[in-house]
């Protein structure tokens, strides 16, 4: 087995090597662990999420965030920056599919399996065009089946299948995804330059609106609601019907509860839905992340009324957005092994959107109700 160094080389040198039609490139580690001839059920679990700007060439090593499969859980009870990502939920309803339809329980209480359990997000919050999907038996020619489909659908080479092992096998099962989307703000917004971001001391670059920006931006923004400078939400448009939400918010509750609370509050706002000569500034940093976690709550488990268990559940995100718009790309393997059995502009006060304090960010297609992704920035370690 190679060391850790001579594989991250190969990967480095792996990307290097996707094709050149594409001119959005990936960096990527893995942490490769040997694998005991002596579980003989299992179910392999791995989610990879890729988001990216448009004009970033690749990304920086790992940086802090912290990757949360639970859309319901309250995002204080970890420190930093955390991210939650719908990639994952697809796996996991994959293999609640083929273990009978039914939830999947440990005999050993898990508050993850249970929130996983509720599905949450399903592929009918994502558009079809948007994703691919497979279930098969580990047959001859499986690997080359899935590398030629998705070149069909999305132009693209799949850069996690190497990493399975493709060895013909009627036990085991792989469940694979990928899902990719790419869209573009309709103008291009303002360069603002360089500033610090939560007290932080590294500069991070900026972008948005201010008295320079031309008029015709304006229309990228709307106003979901306006409380005051520190609690407030806007929607960024885009080309593709994909939608950007920025919440600058000190609340700490879950991503779920802070999504439903921007409805709420958009539902029931009376003011300026848009962006006007009156507001002051939009201030938005440049964000590029790349994180990964195995969910070792889920592994090693009985599950009652089965002869499976969780070997791995690994979820990797790398995610960059600027003011030109952004890329996703997202790749999901699930590999399992059995025994062999309307508003007028009338603003009482100035407003400024300055989100240089925490906020998150979701994204959502356009005509869904659910997002597909959700990102709760703390710091400036996962800002340019």
């Amino acid at each position: 087995m190679k060391n850790e160094k001579e594989f991250i080389k190969g990967i480095y040198e792996k990307y290097d090597n996707i094709t050149k039609n594409d001119n959005f490139y990936h960096e990527r580690i893995y942490r490769k662990k040997k694998v005991s001839l002596l579980k003989m059920a299992a179910i392999f679990l791995i989610c990879i999420c890729i988001t990216a700007s448009l004009t970033y060439a690749g990304f920086k090593a790992y940086q802090n965030a912290q990757l949360n499969a639970n859309y319901s859980e309250d995002i204080a009870a970890t420190d930093g920056n955390q991210i939650w990502c719908g990639t994952f939920q697809l796996v996991w309803n994959d293999a609640m599919e083929k273990m009978g339809k039914k939830p999947i329980v440990f005999k050993e209480y898990s508050p993850l399996a249970e929130s996983l359990n509720q599905q949450k997000f399903t592929v009918g919050d994502i558009s079809e065009e948007s994703y691919y999907k497979i279930v098969s038996e580990m047959v001859p020619g499986l690997k080359e089946k899935i590398e030629t489909e998705i070149k069909e659908k999305f132009g693209i080479q799949s850069i996690t299948l190497d990493d399975i092992d493709f060895t013909p096998n009627s036990n085991v099962c792989l469940l694979y995804a990928m899902l990719k989307k790419e869209f573009t703000f309709p103008v291009e917004f303002t360069d603002l330059g360089k500033g610090n971001f939560a007290g932080g001391e590294q500069p991070v670059t900026y972008y948005g609106i201010n008295d320079d920006t031309d008029e015709s931006v304006w229309s990228n923004v709307e106003i979901l609601f306006y409380d005051n400078k520190n609690e407030f939400a806007i929607r960024l448009k885009t080309n593709e019907k994909e939608e950007v939400i920025l919440y600058r918010t000190d609340n700490n509750t879950s991503f779920e509860e802070m999504y439903q609370k921007i409805l709420e509050k958009e539902k029931s706002y009376t003011g300026s839905k848009r962006y006007t000569q009156y507001d002051k500034i939009l201030k938005i940093p440049n964000i590029n992340i790349s994180t990964q976690i195995n969910y070792d709550e889920l592994c090693d488990k009985e599950i009652q009324g089965s002869t499976w268990h969780i070997e791995k559940a690994i979820q990797t995100v790398e995610f960059s957005l600027d003011k030109t718009g952004g890329k996703i790309i997202s790749e999901a393997e699930l590999q399992e092994r059995t025994k062999s059995y309307a508003m007028e502009d009338v603003i009482a006060d100035e407003r400024e959107f300055l989100l240089t304090e925490q906020f998150v960010l979701f994204l959502k297609e356009e005509d869904k109700n659910v997002p597909y992704f959700a990102m709760h920035v703390n710091d400036d370690s996962v800002l340019q």
